[in-house]
């Protein structure tokens, strides 16, 4: 799906939720190599899960800032 929308990597992830209890499971993955780069999870009462997506967003957005350089690095050194 990433490489058809053109995107280096992409996220993806689930919740699930009750009443008491939300999970959220997320993943980022190199669309190029399919490999995982990153995988957080939150479990746990509905109010705090605005906390935890924003600790969860500043993971990812860190987490790019990383691979995003060594990724691209890697790409070019392949292209001939």
């Amino acid at each position: 799906i990433g490489q058809r929308l053109g995107a280096s990597f992409l996220l993806t992830g689930t919740m699930r939720r009750s009443p008491e209890n939300i999970a959220l499971s997320v993943q980022l993955v190199d669309t190029s190599t399919g490999a995982q780069i990153w995988s957080g999870k939150y479990d746990g009462v509905p109010e705090g899960v605005v906390e935890a997506k924003a600790n969860l967003i500043r993971t990812i957005a860190t987490t790019l800032d990383a691979h995003v350089t060594k990724a691209e690095l890697d790409r070019i050194a392949r292209t001939p």
